[in-house]
């Protein structure tokens, strides 16, 4: 959807809204759109990376992760992951919400 409005406009999604916010995911998508100004294929593309090395695993990995910290995936990793797409000098807080 949102390569369709670039498509259409001729513009950039950062260009076109003063304002871009997202729930979980969305939040991360809406912090590369608007905060860096991450192209949409460059997002694809992370999304891509992230996924493979964070969603790996096997189901008793998972169910050991849901016992151990409320999460079925290896959520360490995935923040790990996501700080060196966001940076270190922003916390993941104020970089998605901001």
């Amino acid at each position: 959807m949102l390569q369709a409005i670039e498509r259409e406009t001729g513009k950039r999604i950062h260009d076109l809204f003063d304002f871009i916010c997202g729930v979980s995911t969305g939040a991360i998508i809406a912090s590369f759109l608007g905060f860096h100004k991450i192209s949409i294929p460059e997002i694809i593309n992370t999304y891509n990376t992230i996924g493979k090395k964070v969603f790996k695993q096997s189901v008793l990995e998972g169910a050991t992760g849901w016992v151990l910290s409320h999460s079925y995936y290896n959520t360490k990793l995935y923040e790990e992951i996501l700080k060196q797409f966001v940076g270190k000098k922003f916390s993941l807080i104020v970089s998605i919400f901001f």
